[in-house]
């Protein structure tokens, strides 16, 4: 693979034969390094950056199509993951019942079919949130309705976020950047 060419900075800080361009004392991250320097100051230590762990995301939705979009939108924005699919009203009711009951690692992410067959969504929301287990859990309440009251429903009942489900992959992309957005404070992660 090919290494990407260095900048005029990069290359004077790792070099030394200039100074680095003025700056604040900052962390910066590039290319998967952690580089700290102070202004006009040649480069003091380097690191390599620790990875995120793979996010755990349950993904309820029926559509299987959706679901292969999901994983490929995730994977096109750089996201490691491990999806737990729960594709029924039975399975996604198993799933959380075992959240509540065993002491099992809820998952970081849980992106949520507003409209499953069968599964009232405003009450598990509701319940979801009462889950000592699953306190830090984000939840993205997805639809392909167009409906703002539905928006407006999941959250006040404590989605994290909502995602009206384009037609089209390049729209869908910008699923990517709302998990990161949920998930880690920025599209940046």
């Amino acid at each position: 693979m090919r290494k990407p060419p260095r900048s005029e900075a990069q290359a004077r800080a790792i070099d030394g034969s200039r100074a680095a361009p003025p700056c604040p004392e900052q962390w910066r991250y590039t290319s998967g390094c952690a580089v700290w320097h102070s202004q006009h100051e040649k480069v003091r230590r380097m690191e390599t950056a620790k990875p995120f762990p793979p996010l755990v995301i349950a993904v309820v939705d029926a559509n299987p199509a959706d679901v292969s979009i999901i994983a490929r939108v995730l994977h096109t924005h750089g996201l490691q993951y491990t999806l737990q699919v729960l594709e029924s009203r039975q399975r996604a009711l198993h799933f959380f019942d075992q959240l509540a009951g065993e002491d099992i690692r809820c998952p970081d992410l849980l992106l949520l079919d507003y409209t499953l067959p069968g599964l009232d969504t405003c009450e598990l929301l509701q319940w979801m949130r009462a889950v000592p287990a699953c306190r830090h859990l984000r939840i993205v309440v997805m639809t392909g309705s167009d409906n703002p009251a539905v928006e407006a429903e999941a959250l006040a009942l404590g989605a994290d976020a909502y995602f009206q489900k384009p037609v089209g992959f390049q729209r869908f992309l910008a699923l990517g950047d709302l998990v990161k957005v949920v998930v880690f404070g920025s599209t940046q992660a």
